[in-house]
């Protein structure tokens, strides 16, 4: 399963190079310590790895080149896998992205855990 994120800047200066923290709900974790990223301005993914918590709840990178002008037609989408474990509760879960470090931006994805037949 797969869960993402869009960023624009929408304010004034051009954000650079920045810290990216990934949180996954109870019940699930990333497969890896990757993060992928598409742009609106090339065309297909960039990988970039960070670190894994030790339960593998949390991914952390220090430094993901975002670069993007002030420029509401410029995009970047953040892309993390995860894997569902068979405990998992069903329902609805957030998957946190916060973005700086001051965490300037954050954005939550929603992920469904279906019932096991």
């Amino acid at each position: 399963m797969y869960s993402s994120v869009l960023i624009r800047n929408t304010g004034t200066p051009r954000i650079g190079s920045v810290p990216v923290t990934v949180t996954a709900p109870a019940g699930t974790r990333f497969t890896s310590a990757t993060l992928d990223m598409y742009r609106s301005d090339a065309a297909g993914e960039t990988k970039h790895t960070g670190t894994l918590s030790p339960d593998g709840r949390q991914l952390t990178l220090t430094a993901v080149p975002v670069d993007l002008a002030p420029d509401p037609a410029q995009w970047i989408v953040l892309v993390a896998e995860l894997q569902i474990d068979p405990t998992a509760a069903p329902g609805e879960a957030p998957v946190a992205f916060v973005i700086g470090t001051h965490a300037f931006a954050s954005g939550a994805t929603r992920i469904r855990v279906l019932p096991r037949p």
